[in-house]
């Protein structure tokens, strides 16, 4: 992702990464909300298995962080183009913290 990028291509990387990060995000709130309402566990198993997606997501999530860092901010129209896909990142990384 080092190289310079076209306007149609970060079109491209910015809805490539707005449906990772959903992705990402909603299917751990869905194992969250599964867990919690489904499985036939003790609370410190599933607390742990929890903890297990969590520490997964945020590890994919801040893969993703890395590679938007990568953008060059030499392309004109970069910055606007992925102003919007760091604040969902981030507000993501926030929701899976805090689920």
């Amino acid at each position: 992702m080092g190289e310079r990028t076209t306007p149609i291509q970060r079109e491209q990387l910015v809805r490539r990464q707005q449906m990772r990060i959903r992705t990402i995000a909603v299917s751990f709130a869905a194992a969250v909300t599964s867990a919690r309402q489904d499985m036939d566990v003790g609370p410190a198993e599933r607390d742990a298995l929890i903890e297990t997606w969590r520490s997964w997501s945020l590890g994919i999530l801040e893969g993703y962080a890395t590679e938007l860092g990568e953008v060059p901010a030499s392309d004109e129209g970069a910055d606007d183009d992925l102003a919007g896909v760091r604040s969902a990142l981030a507000e993501a990384i926030d929701r899976v913290r805090s689920a």
